[in-house]
């Protein structure tokens, strides 16, 4: 799945109307190659975030990709915007969902931030991989 610029730039003149001053040209170059077996339910609002973030645009499909390895197929990933409710915090979340949680999974989730951290010292934007344990949803 390719997650485009078009929709970043349709996003984010909605949200710069709600005050916060963030504006992105729905002319940006940008796509988001996402391994086939994520999930992105709302491709504008991870489009907007990257294009915030670009830094984090060559290490979310790896990330994605490292996650399908070593969680497994039978999992659902869903790559997410999250917005803090009680805060102005929104970050990227790769949740990982299963219908039977193995009780082994945060600790293999947790081995793949380990191993993921180094590349994104710098980063301006956040990536999280975690899981809400809910059952997989419908894409």
């Amino acid at each position: 799945m390719l997650v485009k610029a078009a929709d970043a730039g349709e996003y984010a003149r909605s949200e710069a109307s709600g005050g916060n001053g963030m504006s992105i040209s729905a002319e940006t170059e940008f796509e988001l190659a996402v391994p086939p077996g994520i999930t992105v339910p709302k491709p504008s609002e991870v489009a907007g975030y990257l294009a915030r973030h670009a830094d984090l645009a060559e290490i979310v499909p790896r990330a994605c990709g490292a996650a399908l390895e070593r969680v497994g197929r039978a999992a659902q990933l869903s790559l997410e915007l999250f917005r803090d409710p009680e805060s102005d915090d929104e970050y990227l979340t790769l949740y990982v969902r299963q219908w039977a949680y193995a009780p082994d999974l945060l600790d293999r989730i947790e081995a793949l931030s380990a191993d993921l951290c180094p590349e994104a010292p710098d980063a301006a934007g956040l990536l999280l991989i975690t899981t809400d344990f809910q059952p997989p949803r419908r894409p």
